[in-house]
């Protein structure tokens, strides 16, 4: 009689003992399956959301090390140095790098103008009193706006700056269609900016009359402006805050776009005056940039060369300077998923063990109950090997069979429980808080905050042809495993003492 045919006919002759086999090994396969189903819908989560995420960084002050220093020394390092336009060529042209950019920012006065406010920051308006309203100035150094490519805010009238007019002292200025709205301004329009320097000496708290009263100005400038080019804010906001949300995007419908020529003119201006102002010698410094604010912002190719980005960008840079990432903000989420991902481990490991447990322990009991069987066979020449063959077949095939049916009965249950899971840990850390992380990203708007819905919406725990073969690959090493000892206990058998 053939091997197969034995296996067979065995398993057809003791139904009982196969029935016991297949539930017990179903039911704990089921519980791998599950485990492996949830831990490539983790991976899958991870992939997407990251994926979709553009990899932008900051370099900017390391605020935890600052307040380190400060409450170790009790003062405030000295020789904190800024970061110059040299040194952001040269981080940008590091090989990690996909495409940077670096504006000089600063602050300039209307007169009549007034800021664009969403309805549920109109309170913010309320409080404005002065008749000069101070304006967001973002120097531009390309003629490809970082914020046009990365998809913040799209042109929908005029054009972009010209290269000769980004390189040159030229006054042309990108505005907001509502900012546009609000202040009656269209392509071609002009509108006066003025540079002003409050003489604040001894003064402890300016209130609006304070600003109302051109006595109190130390210094002026005044720009006229051209609109060249009117956008659109396209990028949405999901902090978990509605008022943050709109607070950030005012912030971008309020910026002013200028060539960084100008803002730097406009910054270096106002130092100078400064200096004259409170005679202060070190307002006077020969390389400004250690005084000015430049908002610098880099793309990386991929989300692999992080951890070699900062690392270069920090042995560059001065003291007390790191890199800030957007997907800092994927933690939230990153943090709930990791518990559900060291849950199913768990489970997996336990499972696994329990699995070589059990099936050892039956498949030995069933050998013990078919010793006649085997002593017979033995007695009548049958190599100890092709009786361990016989046996591992035996158990293979029924392993076989239940794994096919686990792998489904598995997966479908892993599928509610977890999800309901993850649902309940993501709105706990939600309602927490803790998806709220608003950095300086998030003010440029690239904020990378994930909600709620789409983790869940992600979040698909079908089988997948990797699913299935690391499933196939987990089961049947640990049946493999499961059948040491009893084969070890077959090869102990001796046929004359069986038959005696």
């Amino acid at each position: 009689m053939s091997l197969l045919r034995r296996v067979f006919v065995r398993m057809r002759r003791n139904p009982g003992k196969t029935f016991v086999f297949l539930v017990v090994t179903l039911s704990l396969g089921s519980l791998i399956s599950g485990a492996i189903s949830v831990q490539h819908a983790i991976h899958n989560v991870t992939t997407n959301l990251r994926g979709d995420l553009p990899i932008v960084a900051i370099v900017e002050m390391d605020a935890a090390a600052l307040d380190e220093y400060v409450a170790l020394n009790g003062q405030w390092p000295e020789g904190l140095m800024g970061l110059n336009p040299q040194l952001l060529d040269e981080i940008g042209s590091l090989p990690y790098v996909k495409f940077y950019d670096y504006s000089v920012e600063t602050g300039l006065f209307g007169f009549g103008l007034e800021r664009y406010f969403s309805d549920s920051n109109v309170f913010e308006e309320i409080e404005q009193g002065s008749d000069w309203t101070l304006l967001d100035i973002k120097g531009v150094r390309s003629v490809n706006l970082f914020e046009i490519e990365e998809g913040v805010i799209e042109l929908v009238s005029g054009r972009m700056f010209s290269s000769e007019e980004v390189s040159n002292l030229t006054y042309v200025t990108l505005i907001s269609q509502n900012f546009a709205q609000r202040n009656n301004l269209h392509i071609g329009s002009t509108f006066n900016l003025q540079n002003i320097i409050w003489d604040d000496r001894g003064v402890e708290v300016a209130d609006v009359d304070f600003y109302n009263s051109d006595e109190n100005i130390f210094a002026q400038r005044s720009y006229d402006f051209e609109v060249v080019g009117i956008f659109v804010p396209i990028v949405e906001f999901d902090t978990g805050d509605d008022w943050a949300d709109d607070k950030f995007r005012d912030q971008i419908e309020n910026r002013i776009f200028v060539p960084n020529t100008v803002a730097v003119a406009a910054v270096k201006y106002q130092l100078e005056q400064i200096a004259d102002m409170e005679a202060d010698d070190d307002a006077r410094q020969e390389d400004y940039w250690d005084a000015v604010w430049i908002q610098n912002i880099f793309v990386l190719h991929d989300e692999s060369s992080m951890d070699d980005f900062k690392q270069t960008v920090e042995m560059l840079t001065p003291e007390f300077y790191t890199v800030t990432y957007t997907s800092d903000a994927f933690s939230g989420v990153a943090a709930s998923l990791q518990s559900l991902e060291g849950l199913s481990v768990g489970i997996l490991w336990a499972s696994v063990a329990i699995t070589i447990v059990i099936l050892s322990l039956l498949t030995v009991q069933f050998i013990r109950d078919r010793k006649h069987e085997v002593g017979i066979l033995l007695a009548l020449g049958e190599g100890k090997s092709r009786v361990i063959l016989q046996v591992l077949s035996e158990v293979l095939v029924i392993a076989l069979v239940a794994m096919m049916l686990s792998l489904a009965a598995g997966n479908f249950l892993s599928s509610g429980i977890s999800e309901a899971l993850l649902r309940n840990d993501l709105i706990a850390n939600h309602a927490g808080g803790n998806f709220m992380i608003f950095t300086t990203i998030d003010s440029m708007g690239f904020s990378n905050n994930v909600s709620v819905g789409e983790v869940l919406e992600s979040y698909d725990t079908s089988l997948s042809v990797l699913a299935i073969l690391s499933f196939f690959a987990v089961a049947t090493a640990t049946v493999l495993l499961s059948t040491i000892i009893p084969m070890l206990y077959i090869l102990r058998l001796n046929p004359r003492k069986i038959m005696m």
